[in-house]
This record gives structure tokens, C-alpha cells and sequence, in this order.
């Protein structure tokens, strides 16, 4: 989906409703309503579990992951 495939990219909720072609607000009731925290938390956690994956998984050094 388009926050996985952009994950490493400044992803807002004004670009998720323009792809979903829906209204930003409506968009941010809606996923919070259905997923039961904010879109930019749940960005926010997918990105956490990308990093943690990172460091587990590679030799990348700490630096280049945070700042991925």
C-alpha cells in the first residue's frame, strides 16, 4: 500500500487523501475511527517496526537507519 511504499519519504495526511481522492479531515476521522489511533501514529509505528527490523537484520549502521 502507499505508506509501505513510502515509508522512507515524508508521507502527510494531505497526500494520503489526495491518493485516496478523499477529504484530508474525513480521511484522519475515518482511520481513526477504524483503526483506533491517528494516521500519523500509525505512520509513525510503521516506521518504528521498519527500523527495528533494520537493526536486526542488517549491518547498516545506526546512523543511516535513523536517519532513513
Amino acid at each position: 500500500n502507499y505508506i509501505f511504499e513510502n515509508i522512507y519519504n515524508q508521507i502527510s495526511v494531505k497526500q494520503l487523501a489526495k491518493f485516496a481522492n478523499i477529504n484530508s479531515d474525513y480521511l484522519s476521522i475515518l482511520f481513526k475511527k477504524e483503526v483506533g489511533i491517528s494516521l500519523i501514529e500509525y505512520i509513525q509505528r510503521q516506521r518504528i517496526e521498519e527500523a527495528k527490523k533494520l537493526l536486526t537484520f542488517t549491518t547498516y549502521p545506526l546512523s543511516d537507519i535513523c536517519a532513513s
